[in-house]
C-alpha cells in the first residue's frame, strides 16, 4: 500500500509508525511546506510544498498534489491542509486510481466545519450536546445573553466562532460580580466583560455567526476513532489533565462516535471532543473532520487506530469496534536527536 500525506500536524510521524506496525509493506509519500518537518525523516519519499496561504488554497494546488500521488503510484491520498477545498472539488479530482480519503460527502464536510449546524444535527440523532445559541451582531448577542442567563443562571458563559480552528476567537464572558467571585483558575482563556464584547461587535459589524454557551469546567475528553464508509472500526478516549492523559475506553464517547459515523457515513481518522456538566454527564462539543494532534498517544492503549483504518481499506473489517481493555496513564516526554 502506498499513501500520500500532504502538509499535516506534527503528530503525523507517530501515525505513520502505527500504520507501519499494522501494514509493514506500507510506502509513505509526504509533502510539507516545512523542509525540516520530522515527517521528512520517516517518509519513504518527501517533497517540500511550494509556499501557500494556510487559509486560502491556490487553484493549482489539488492538481499539484495529485500529480505527486500519481507519480509515486500512491493508491490513497489523505489531505489535511486545504482538505475542505479539496473535498469541494472532488467531482473533478476523483477521476483516476488515487482515492482521496474524505471525512464524508462534500455536504458532510461542510456540516462538520459549521459547529452550530453540526451540533443541531448531532442532537437530532440523540446525542447530548453542549447547550448553545448563535448570533450575528451586537443586538443578537444581547438577546442570546439574556436567554442563556435565564436558562443557566449563575454559570459563566463563553463565545466562539461557529467556523474556526485552534480556539481562535474563543472568549470567556465575565460580569463584574463573576470576576470578583471566581478565582484565576476559573477565568478561562482571554476573559472579557459582556459590555466590552458587545462594543467590539458594534464596532466591527456582524455577519460572522458566533456561538454563546455555558463555560464547562469539568473533565474534557478527546475521543479519537477510525471509521470507513459509515462503519466504526475502533475508538480510544483521552482524558486530559495537564502534562498527562488517561487513555482508555469510554462507552459514552464510543456511542457518540458510532451514531455520528453511521448517520454521516464518515471515513478516516477523526476526533470528537466532550466535556462534563455539573452532574457528570458528557456533552458533545465538536467533531474534527481530521486526525487530532494527540492521536499518536492512543497507540499506548493497545488499540492501533491508524492500523485499523488501513486494514479496513484492504477489506479487513472488525466484527465490532475495537476499544482498549484498560485505562493507562500517559505522561508526555519530549525526545531530541542529532539530525544526520
Amino acid at each position: 500500500m502506498r499513501i500520500l500525506f500532504n502538509h499535516h500536524l506534527s503528530s503525523l510521524p507517530d501515525v505513520i509508525s502505527l500504520m507501519r506496525a499494522a501494514v509493514p509493506d506500507l510506502v509513505v509519500i509526504a509533502t510539507d511546506q516545512r523542509a525540516g518537518h520530522r515527517v521528512s525523516e520517516v517518509a519513504d519519499h518527501f517533497e517540500q510544498e511550494p509556499g501557500t496561504d494556510r487559509d486560502r488554497m491556490p487553484d493549482w494546488y489539488p492538481d499539484w498534489l495529485l500529480d505527486r500521488a500519481r507519480g509515486h503510484g500512491a493508491e490513497l491520498l489523505i489531505p489535511y491542509r486545504h482538505r475542505v477545498e479539496i473535498s469541494a472539488a472532488r467531482d473533478r479530482l476523483q477521476t483516476g486510481p488515487v482515492r482521496i480519503l474524505h471525512a464524508g460527502t462534500a455536504e458532510v464536510v461542510d456540516l462538520i466545519e459549521d459547529k452550530g449546524r453540526f451540533l443541531r444535527r448531532a442532537e437530532e440523532i440523540g446525542i447530548r450536546v453542549t447547550p448553545f445559541l448563535t448570533f450575528l451582531d451586537g443586538d443578537g448577542f444581547s438577546r442570546a445573553l439574556e436567554e442563556m442567563r435565564d436558562l443557566h443562571p449563575g454559570r459563566p458563559l463563553c463565545v466562539k466562532p461557529v467556523v474556526g480552528i485552534y480556539g481562535a476567537g474563543f472568549r470567556t464572558l465575565l460580569t463584574e460580580e463573576e470576576a470578583r467571585r471566581l478565582g484565576p483558575a476559573d477565568l478561562g482563556p482571554v476573559p472579557i466583560r459582556p459590555t466590552e464584547y458587545r462594543a467590539l461587535l458594534d464596532l466591527h459589524g456582524g455577519g460572522r455567526e458566533i456561538m454563546l454557551m455555558p463555560l464547562m469546567r469539568d473533565p474534557e475528553r478527546s475521543v479519537d476513532f477510525a471509521c470507513l464508509d459509515g462503519v466504526l472500526l475502533g475508538a480510544v478516549s483521552r482524558l486530559k489533565g495537564g502534562s498527562e492523559q488517561m487513555v482508555g475506553p469510554d462507552p459514552v464517547g464510543l456511542e457518540m462516535a458510532r451514531r455520528l459515523v453511521k448517520d454521516m457515513r464518515l471515513s478516516g481518522l477523526l476526533n470528537l471532543q466532550t466535556m462534563e456538566d455539573l452532574d457528570g454527564e458528557q456533552h458533545l462539543l465538536e467533531l474534527n473532520g481530521r486526525m487530532s494532534g494527540g492521536v499518536g498517544i492512543t497507540g499506548l492503549s493497545g488499540v492501533n487506530l491508524p492500523g485499523l483504518l488501513l486494514r479496513a481499506l484492504r477489506g479487513e473489517i472488525p466484527n465490532a469496534p475495537v476499544t482498549p481493555e484498560a485505562t493507562h496513564r500517559v505522561v508526555r516526554r519530549d525526545l531530541y536527536a542529532l539530525r544526520p
